[in-house]
């Protein structure tokens, strides 16, 4: 049973990472149900799922500030360098970024979109929600 939390942690998106850790928590869960959970075998794992659940989201969050950085760090640049921020953060790419960090939670580009004399730049965390920041 760890090796299947190694091998669930070890999915390609955070999406399928978190869907294997569920139905890994699902799978203990029934298979230690009332006075038997306080003989089955699958005890310490039902004790440690949270806690890996909770250290997946934090390391995909930590990972998302560092790109979001990066990506903050290239703005500047480029806001040095032209007076303005970019329409999108296609234009960063080449001169300031060698590629536009994606968002894992959600593999797709992080949000963002110029406003007024700034710009709005986020992620949508582990929730995998847009909650439509403004």
């Amino acid at each position: 049973m760890y090796d299947a939390q190694i091998v669930a942690c070890a999915k390609p998106t955070y999406a399928e990472r978190r869907e294997a850790l569920r139905v890994l928590e699902n799978w203990c869960n029934l298979q230690s149900r009332g006075i038997s959970s306080l003989v089955s075998p699958y005890w310490l794992l039902r004790l440690v799922m949270p806690a890996v659940e909770r250290a997946l989201d934090q390391l995909e969050t930590a990972r998302a500030q560092l790109k979001l950085t990066q990506i903050t760090w290239a703005l500047a640049a480029y806001h040095a360098d032209h007076g303005d921020y970019p329409e999108s953060l296609e234009f960063l790419k080449s001169q300031y970024l060698s590629a536009v960090p994606q968002d894992d939670f959600i593999d797709a580009p992080f949000h963002y979109k110029r406003k007024g004399e700034g710009y709005q730049l986020y992620s949508v965390g582990p929730n995998m929600t847009d909650d439509k920041v403004r």
